[in-house]
């Protein structure tokens, strides 16, 4: 059985949109009424990390809604 076959209830929307990501999903998230984040990472070198930061970060840092993050 193909996973796109089965029909669970859930509905998946996929948009690529412009922006800072933390502003433009803190947007989605009122616009949409979202309840709850799910997010893919990966870990970056230490020294990338304290010279760039990370968005990943700073999104579950701003999160007003429960979050699951996998790495």
């Amino acid at each position: 059985m193909r996973l796109g076959t089965v029909k669970v209830g859930f509905e998946v929307v996929a948009d690529i949109l412009p922006g800072d990501p933390e502003a433009v999903i803190a947007r989605e998230i009122r616009a949409r009424n979202i309840d709850m984040l799910l997010m893919g990472a990966y870990a970056h070198s230490p020294l990338r990390a304290l010279l760039f930061g990370s968005k990943t970060t700073d999104l579950l840092r701003a999160a007003t809604i429960p979050t699951l993050l996998l790495r």
